[in-house]
Order: structure tokens, then sequence, then C-alpha cells
């Protein structure tokens, strides 16, 4: 479906297999999409609702073709920070990366903040502030998950931290946060006819939320020599589900229903060390994504 257009059918059918996928794009200039049919609207295969880009929690507001009122409230769940990491007493320890947008914040290093969640994507992982190469090995931190863009794929992971290695005092990079999983959206069906979905599936669920990656470890110091791993992402929150409403002025069949929230992705691990009190901490792991809904109405 072209953004910000509200196509109008004679009839519809989709058959078995075939899919109707109402995706990102359809929302670039509304929260709600609709879909009008003179005639009869007959769903054997898919009608797939995923992909909307809201993520602020509101009331969102919509009046159909037939002068009927729609709302929708919608809240954001929350992504998991990233994990902190433990320095020494001359250099604080790295603090986390916050969640926001429902995206995962970055793990911190020792000496490195890891960075909060963005609209788009994912938190990046903290590097490792450390001194100069003679003295110190420092690695990068992991890069955040980026948002899908398809309604029908899953979000990103974030990327693992950097893995250290070489030299005294090696120190690891924070990793980076995982990304929010794609919300269903809201989508308003006005059939004029029969609307018969009994051989076909309404899918308005939201996705899984990506895990956050693995902070970078410190394996090549000794024990004398301070170590310092970078600490685990936060998990991007699950996709909530969205909300169909279907409005026929005959007769309705329903079939089968998917509408679930998706699973909040999980805290990435701090790296390793072989030093007990010189660790990371394990990113927060993202919330669940709230049930979505399908409401048929029957027009007078």
């Amino acid at each position: 479906m072209a953004p910000n257009t509200f196509p109008n059918y004679k009839s519809v059918i989709i058959d078995p297999g075939g899919i109707l996928e109402i995706s990102t794009e359809a929302w670039t200039a509304s929260a709600w999409m609709q879909i009008g049919c003179m005639d009869d609207f007959i769903l054997r295969g898919t009608l797939l609702v995923r992909g909307s880009p809201i993520c602020a929690d509101n009331n969102y507001v919509f009046q159909g073709s037939d002068g009927t009122t729609r709302s929708a409230a919608f809240h954001q769940p929350s992504g998991g920070s990233g994990g902190s990491s433990v320095g020494s007493q001359f250099k604080p320890g790295g603090t986390p990366g916050s969640s926001a947008y429902g995206n995962g914040g970055g793990g911190a290093a020792a000496f490195g903040r890891g960075g909060d969640g963005q609209l788009s994507r994912a938190g990046d992982g903290g590097r490792a502030n450390g001194l100069d190469g003679t003295r110190w090995n420092v690695g990068n931190g992991g890069s955040g998950g980026q948002i899908a863009s398809s309604g029908n794929g899953a979000a990103g992971p974030g990327s693992n931290g950097g893995d250290a290695s070489g030299g005294d005092g090696t120190v690891g990079g924070g990793a980076g946060g995982g990304a929010r999983g794609l919300h269903g959206g809201f989508l308003y069906i006005r059939v004029l006819g029969n609307f018969d979905a009994s051989a076909g599936l309404i899918d308005v669920s939201g996705a899984d939320g990506a895990a956050g990656g693995n902070g970078g470890s410190a394996s090549n110091g000794t024990f004398e020599h301070a170590q310092y791993p970078g600490a685990g992402g936060g998990g991007g929150a699950g996709g909530n589900g969205g909300l169909v409403i279907v409005s026929c002025r005959n007769d309705f069949k329903k079939g089968r229903e998917s509408k679930g929230g998706g699973n909040g992705g999980a805290g990435g691990s701090p790296g390793h060390t072989v030093r007990p009190d010189m660790k990371g901490q394990p990113g927060q792991s993202g919330q669940n994504g709230m049930q979505g809904d399908i409401q048929y109405f029957r027009e007078p």
C-alpha cells in the first residue's frame, strides 16, 4: 500500500497462500490505515498488519469514511538498559546506556559510557577510553541494532562488543543494544458486502525484540595487571499487537487470529576476565509487547 492512501476496492479476494501486507510505509503520515470494499471481502490467505513506526504513548483517533470515530490507546514498552562496568580507583567504571523508544541501551566499557537508545536504532556499546596503545589495548563498542524496515522482518540484533587482545591491561568494549520489535498497526476495514475470513488468518501480532550483544572480553592480561571486560547490551522491547476493526453491512465470518505481543529481547552477557573483582554487568532484558485486538461491528 502506498503511503497515506486509503484504497477502495470493488471486491477483495485473498487466495490461499496469498498475503495482503500492510507494513511500515503505509503509516508514513498516519497512525491508522483504512481499506474500503464495495462488495465482498473474502480472506482465504493472510492479512498481515505489522510495521507501524509509532513509539510514543498516545490515544490515536481516526474518523472512518462512515463518519464513525475509532481510537486506539498505545503504550510503548521499555527496552533494557545496558550493563555497567567496573573501573579502578583512579578511573570510575563506565555507566550504561539507557533505553529509549523501546530500543536497548548500549553496554558500558571500563572507562566508556554506553550509548542511549535512539528513535530508529538501539544504543552503541561504550568504547574503552583508556590510555594510549603503549599501556592499554582498548576494544571498540558494538553497534546498536537497527529497526527492521520490512513489515514481515524481525528487528536486527545488537552487535557484540569488540573483543580486546594482546598486552597487559586489556580492556573489552561494551556491547550494542538490541532493537525493538515491530508493532502491529491500526487498520479499519469497511465492507458494504459480506466479510468472510473463515478460511484465512488476520495477523496483527507484534514482532520479538532483538537481544543485546555480548561485551568484549579482557583475556590477555595477567592476574597482577588489571583487566576490564565490557558489559552486555540491553535487549529491545517486544512489539505491541495492533488493532483491526472490521465494519460490515451484511454478514461477517471470523477466522483464525494472531494478536499477541512480541517477546522482549534478552540482555547480553558481559565479557570475561581472570580477575573476579574486575567485571562488567549483563544488560537488562526488554519488556514484552502488549496484546492486540480484532473487533467486528455490523453497520445498521
